[in-house]
């Protein structure tokens, strides 16, 4: 049963990627199958914003890298804190997937919402703001800039 549900995750959850066509699970081999085999025991599922790295195994394998070891792997800050964070930034960059993970891990976490986390919500919304922003200006300038 477990098996079933796994397939039908991995179905529509890779069905979600635009742009770049994903190593379909059943086709992955050596690092990719690796990567997988380790999001889907970690995660719970093959999650779409690593799989869509999955043509080119090597950033996959760093994509996977830094997720992990920023979300996953203990250390100073405790987990719901890090999916406050994903939430907020997930926010500002009005990513609706990617809030939804990152807002239903924190409830299941601390079963609260992550009110406690609220302070830390408002720096990284924050962040990411002024990140945008940042990026906006630097994109315009070179718009206005023109073909060199």
């Amino acid at each position: 049963m477990a098996s079933l549900f796994r397939g039908a995750a991995r179905r529509s959850s890779l069905a979600q990627i635009r742009h770049v066509t994903p190593v379909r699970p059943a086709a992955a081999t050596g690092l990719v199958t690796s990567v997988y085999d380790q999001v889907e025991r970690d995660f719970g599922m093959l999650a779409p914003p690593v799989a869509l790295h999955s043509p080119a195994p090597g950033v996959l394998a760093a994509s996977w890298l830094m997720l992990r070891e920023t979300l996953i792997a203990t250390g100073r800050t405790g987990r719901a804190a890090k999916e406050a964070v994903g939430t907020a930034v997930s926010l500002s960059n009005a990513c609706p997937y990617c809030v939804e993970v990152h807002s239903a891990t924190l409830d299941g976490l601390t079963g609260t919402g992550g009110d406690e986390h609220q302070d830390l919500t408002t720096w990284a919304a924050g962040c990411a703001n002024a990140s945008t922003q940042y990026v906006s200006a630097v994109l315009e300038e070179i718009e206005r800039a023109g073909d060199p």
